[in-house]
């Protein structure tokens, strides 16, 4: 008996942990559980509730008053009076504490009584739950259960367990008090936030706050205003300013100045996930030891001691793949929001420096590629960046546990993952300049497709369409022959990744053989060959994502670097003076503000030296005064404009006149700064001024948008603006009015209701300077007549507020009306300068010239053909949806694209997976044989069963290089190829009222991202989810021989699977069309910024421009961010089944041994831990496969419902013998652009060949 006694005192009074079995049998002792599960926190916690006061104290309150508060404080009072009570319980029990028993109670009051304090400002400070307190409560609540098993089985100190049991309940409920959100009586704006940046640390866990999003997408059809905001850390506008001051931070020549400007703007971002990422490397390989044990405990037979053992690997099986399943949730989940951080930084970036550029170097449309492909590519890249620090990591401790298992041998998947690593390095290499030049052919056709969409009016009528089509399909064709050895990088990158993983068991054990059989044991025991196997794949999974990944990230990288390229452009270089006594010249200072770059100035002392004398005395009523100054294009180039010297005052008509292409326009350009001058000077008194192009820049908006561009409305003046541009006749054709969109580059107006419009933007702005460049090209002479004498005239508008105007025109008939007129030589000199009278009175002048042979019926330089819309488009092309396809997708579009495929393709495609996955999962079979076959056999069947295993490895490695190659090199191609020529052939056949009513932008769009899509992104998601889907089944089978009853739950666990793609998927869907619409609108206004660089600058909207595309790009980051996150949360559902399943066959296997074997158990094990990745690997291919079939799916409906110009009435051939005489004949003919009103009635006439015929009439008629 004392024996006894004194064994129950000590054995709690050692460390252990564990307890002596002649205690209690698996336990913990009582000092290990006081010191690790009480001390340990409650210290953590103090530490930081001292830091996370001060902080909160500091912050205003944010809730409104609530009864919260109240229960959280009777709560704590509770849990306060039973720590104190505890801690009396101890000091007099003496004989049965151990020596931290009274420290660990007083700490927990000191806690508490800091839990008090926190909890108070937490409630009133924050807004959403308390990390910090969430988190000590839910772990302390989980570590004191285990202790308070202890102190009941202690059966000595009733008192004391009993306090403790109510502590532990009172702090359960406390948690559930503190992870109560708080939206409901959260002050105004916070109680408009987004769900994610109100949720607690559980919410946020286990991605709850995505519930609502989910169900509201299985339910309803999604529209951008039903998603949910993104949080502030996301905004485009706090991204901006941290990549930009990151920027500037960095070197200008430096070669990763980009790559270091992002991780310094989100370092902390980055690592938040760092955390997560080491705990998913501490439950990865956990699995190992619990295969081991497991198998371990099937082969000893069953005794009443091991039923503890099974509960104890039943609990760590729940433990092992919870943490498995919410460690990976939270780091995928953290590496997503640093890509999306990164695309809006750099979308930023990018359209600030491209509002900077020189106007005539951003005519391309480098840029669009740059926002769209380049980026798209960036963020794949740094999908698995995570996997370059933590695989390192995976793979020693992979290698060290495998060296305890199989010795020597271990070195053998070592030796191979290195070759593979060495490997892929070679191949990176040639990664980035083979995708550059593939990169570069992409830019080349999307840029001439664009150009071919801005110029679709001319092309169409010239009849071009054809040669167009014919060009642009071969620019696709050779993209994708400069595609080829890039994928084959991408073929040679994947098989040498595959090596370890296919490869890697084969030799391992072989050579393991090999090394036993000179020690005269051959021997392979269950247990250890799938303990080795399972360290294998857990050593070749990390190699084989960083061989992945490397080329990827070398692929970014070489994005990286023309991203950085560009933004290092030389920007424009404005070469006017603001003032002839100014301190110093900005160069384009306005711009270069907006873009927060680091500004170029010129010291004016540098230059006073050069300056002429006369500078100096410029007249202040002189808006603008150029001194001896020569104009080019570039430095380098030939002066376009020469020895320019002249003065606009204030309140003047100044014109402009000369020959075509005599400078006209280009001394207007001067005029703005947008031209450099190689010599002379250029003072301007105001920088408020307009402009009016030459092709009038209209973004895709409603009429009175674009006329009040920005600026307040006055309906006064409004309206005397529309009149004297004759714009109200017209606006009172419209259905809609002045809410009519005029379509991309005002594609629904005519030419001269374009210029007309741009002049009543120029006119309703009140700038003190308009430069208008011929405006009065597209009138007919009435509208002509009429708009001068409204706007210029004496009683004009310019005149009655006193307004400049400098107008650049081949209209003579109007140069007695101005002030001032400017006459431009062939060379770009100016030939004459003055008032109407005095050049007129000049014998040799050029202006009398004009007037003596300029006819008065030949007034107007240009008449085009008048082509206004009688129906113009009432709204723009919505984004809303209204397809039930949205939600339950189309299984034809699989159909569509395998048509495009081709049969031959399809089957050798079908082949190479069943192949792959057959030879590939049955290698766990032929193990466990092997292993059985040695323990009753030693040695006996060991060649047939190594050679089984080598052939087996050698065709999973020839499957997926064959799949690859039919994938990347033939079928893939083959149907790019096709798709393209159908969309291309759809748009060039459609006719043009549809290309007035679309944005361009929408279908440029097609033509690059949807284009990008189907080249790469969906041939890898459709060769991965295959595959993956393959080797799921085969590892589903697998599991379920591994426990009898395991088959049995199978068909539940399947109908679970098949209700949560159902669920997800809905919404998925539409999160991605939405994701694809909401990018269209982002890109349209870039591409729109590109062609009116000059217009946005002359006016000063540098502001405005970018603050709408930061508007465009939150909108855009809405479905873009919230289709990861509903990836993580089906990633993390997924697990959790998989958690599920393994915790049931390790409690079938435990509590029920006959419903397994050694062998069987170890085959289900290590596809447990195979299926984790491959359900993951599916998931994420999947939603790839998804979003990217959308570009699929959007060529299908594109085809199907574009209408086409090439009627079965409108393209009869002619007779063979036609033309027996040329002529074209129109009898009696209506046309309209769209359905409703016609534009021309009943129009018939002849135009005999040889003849010329003129079209008259009214703008707009």
């Amino acid at each position: 008996m004392n024996a006894s006694s004194v064994c129950v005192a000590d054995a709690d009074a050692f460390f252990g942990p564990r307890v002596d079995p002649c205690r209690r049998q698996f336990d913990f002792t009582l000092l290990f559980e006081q010191s690790v599960f009480t001390v340990g926190p409650s210290a953590i916690f103090i530490v930081l509730l001292s830091l996370r006061i001060p902080k909160l104290y500091r912050e205003k309150r944010k809730t409104l008053p609530n009864s919260l508060w109240g229960f959280k404080l009777i709560v704590i009072s509770v849990i306060l009076c039973l720590q104190i009570a505890l801690l009396a319980s101890w000091i007099v029990s003496q004989g049965q504490q151990t020596l931290v028993s009274i420290p660990a109670a007083v700490l927990s009051v000191i806690a508490t009584i800091g839990l008090a304090a926190l909890s108070n400002l937490e409630n009133n400070r924050s807004i959403r739950p308390s990390l910090v307190i969430c988190t000590y409560l839910l772990l302390s609540t989980l570590l004191d259960i285990a202790q308070t098993r202890t102190l009941w089985l202690q059966h000595g100190n009733t008192a004391s367990s009993a306090l403790f049991t109510s502590s532990v309940l009172a702090k359960a409920v406390l948690l559930c008090l503190e992870v109560f959100e708080k939206r409901s009586f959260l002050k105004d704006p916070y109680n408009r936030y987004p769900p994610e940046a109100l949720a607690g640390v559980i919410n946020a866990s286990l991605f709850w706050w995505l519930n609502i999003l989910i169900q509201n997408g299985h339910r309803n059809l999604l529209s951008l205003g039903d998603l949910f905001d993104t949080d502030q850390a996301l905004s485009s506008s706090s991204l901006e300013t941290k990549m930009q001051n990151a920027w500037q931070k960095q070197s200008r020549n430096g070669k990763y100045s980009l790559l270091f400007a992002i991780l310094t703007s989100f370092k902390v971002s980055l690592l938040t996930l760092v955390f997560p990422r080491l705990c998913l490397i501490g439950f990865k390989f956990s699995q190992p030891l619990l295969i081991n044990r497991a198998i371990s405990l099937i082969e000893t037979p069953e005794t009443p001691g091991n039923q503890n053992i099974g509960y104890a690997l039943i609990g760590a099986t729940a433990l092992i793949y919870l943490g498995l399943a919410i460690s990976t949730a939270q780091y995928q989940h953290q590496i997503f929001r640093v890509i999306t951080m990164i695309r809006g930084g750099l979308v930023c970036i990018i359209y600030n420096v491209t509002l900077a550029l020189d106007a005539h170097s951003a005519g391309d449309s480098a840029a669009v590629t740059l926002m769209s492909t380049d980026i798209e590519r960036i963020g794949t890249g740094f999908g698995s960046v995570d996997i370059l620090w933590a695989g390192p990591i995976e793979a020693g401790i992979a290698a060290y546990l495998l060296q305890r298992e199989m010795g020597l041998a271990c070195i053998a998947p070592v030796i191979i993952s290195l070759a593979c690593t060495i490997g892929a390095f070679s191949i990176m290499k040639w990664a980035k300049h083979t995708q550059k030049e593939w990169v570069e052919a992409v830019q080349k056709r999307v840029a001439i497709t664009s150009s071919a969409l801005k110029s679709i009016r001319g092309i169409k009528m010239q009849g071009l369409t054809t040669r167009l089509s014919e060009a642009l399909q071969e620019l696709r064709v050779q993209e994708l022959e400069y595609a080829k050895p890039f994928r084959r990088n991408i073929i040679a990158t994947a098989v040498t990744s595959n090596i370890t993983t296919l490869c890697g068991p084969a030799i391992t054990f072989i050579v393991y053989i090999l090394i036993q059989r000179t020690k005269e044991s051959a021997t392979l025991n269950v247990g250890q060959a799938f303990t080795s196997l399972s360290l294998i794949s857990l050593l070749s999974a990390p190699v084989s994502e960083m061989v992945q990944t490397i080329p990827t990230f070398a692929a970014a990288m070489g994005c990286m670097e023309r991203i950085q390229t560009y933004i290092r452009t030389k920007d424009r270089n404005d070469p006017r003076f603001s003032s002839p006594d100014s301190e110093r010249i900005s160069i384009s200072e306005e711009s270069r503000d907006d873009a927060n770059l680091v500004p170029h100035e010129i010291e004016l002392q540098t230059i006073r030296s050069v300056m002429p004398a006369s500078a100096s005395h410029v007249q202040k009523t002189d808006l603008i005064t150029i001194k001896d100054a020569s104009f080019n294009f570039s430095s380098e180039g030939t002066p376009v404009l020469k020895d320019i010297n002249l003065e606009i005052s204030r309140g003047t008509l100044t014109l402009v006149i000369g020959a075509i292409g005599s400078g006209k326009s280009c001394l207007l350009k001067a005029m703005l700064g947008e031209l450099p001058s190689s010599k002379g000077f250029v003072f301007t008194h105001t920088s408020n001024i307009a402009f009016c192009s030459q092709t009038p820049w209209l973004p895709n908006s409603k009429l009175r948008e674009l006329v009040l561009a920005g600026s307040s409305y006055d309906e006064v003046w409004y309206n005397a603006v529309l009149k004297a541009c004759v714009l109200n006749q017209d606006i009172a054709t419209f259905p809609d009015g002045e809410e009519t969109v005029v379509g991309s580059d005002g594609a629904a107006l005519s030419g001269g209701q374009k210029q007309r419009l741009a002049l009543a933007r120029a006119l309703y702005s009140r700038k003190d300077l308009i430069l208008i460049d011929d405006v009065f090209s597209g009138l007919d002479y009435k509208t002509n007549k009429a708009v001068f004498r409204n706007i210029f005239g004496k009683e004009g508008l310019c005149k009655l507020h006193n307004i400049t105007v400098v107008l650049a025109t081949h209209a003579v008939e109007h140069l007695q009306s101005a002030d001032n007129i400017i006459v431009l030589s062939n060379n770009g000199s100016i030939l004459e300068q003055g008032h109407f009278r005095k050049l007129r009175e000049n014998n040799d002048s050029h202006v009398k010239d004009l007037i003596l042979h300029e006819s008065p019926d030949m007034k107007s330089a240009e008449i085009p053909i008048a082509e206004a819309m009688k129906n113009a488009p009432t709204k723009p092309k919505s984004l809303e949806p209204n397809d039930i396809n949205r939600q339950d997708g189309d299984a034809s579009v699989y159909f569509y694209f395998a048509k495009s495929v081709g049969r031959i393709y399809f089957c050798l495609f079908i082949g190479t997976v069943v192949l792959y996955t057959f030879s590939s999962e049955f290698q766990a079979v032929l193990l466990e044989l092997w292993s059985k076959a040695e323990t009753d056999h030693s040695g006996v069947y060991t060649n047939m069963y190594m050679g089984l295993y080598a052939m087996l490895s050698v065709l999973a490695l020839c499957g997926i290089g064959g799949l690859l190659c039919v994938t990347l090199l033939s079928a893939g191609p083959y149907a790019s190829i096709n798709l393209h020529r159908t969309l291309l052939h759809t748009v060039m056949s459609a006719p043009y009222s549809w290309f007035t009513a679309t944005d361009s932008g929408v279908t440029l769009n097609r033509f690059s991202q949807d284009m990008s899509l189907i080249d790469m992104e969906l041939l890898i998601g459709i060769v991965d989810t295959f595959a993956g889907s393959f080797m799921a089944i085969a590892q589903a089978i697998l599991i379920a021989i591994g426990a009898k009853y395991v088959g049995v739950i199978l068909p539940l666990i399947i109908g679970t699977l098949y209700i949560l793609q159902k669920v997800y998927l809905k919404t998925s869907r539409q999160l991605r069309l939405l994701d694809l619409e909401s990018k269209s609108p982002l890109y349209s206004h870039f591409t729109e910024t590109l062609s009116g660089l000059t217009t946005i600058r002359a006016f000063g909207w540098q502001t405005q421009s970018a603050e709408k595309n930061r508007e465009l790009l939150d909108v855009s980051q809405k479905p873009y961010y919230l289709l990861y996150c509903i990836q993580r949360w089906l990633n993390l559902v997924l697990d959790l089944v998989i958690a599920g399943i393994a915790v049931i066959l390790i409690t079938f296997a435990t509590q029920m041994r006959g419903t397994t074997s050694a062998g069987t158990l170890g085959i289900a094990l290590v596809n447990i831990l195979q299926f984790n990745s491959t359900l993951s690997f599916l998931i994420r291919k999947w939603t790839q496969l998804e979003t990217s079939i959308g570009a699929v799916a959007r060529v299908k409906s594109f085809e199907m419902n574009t209408l086409s110009e090439n009627g079965s009435l409108e393209v009869n051939p002619p007779p063979p013998e036609w033309p027996v005489k040329a002529k074209v004949e129109f009898k009696d003919v209506t046309a309209a652009y769209g359905v409703d009103d016609p534009a021309v009635k009943g129009v018939s006439f002849c135009i005999e060949g040889g003849t010329k015929l003129g079209i008259v009439g009214r703008t707009g008629s």
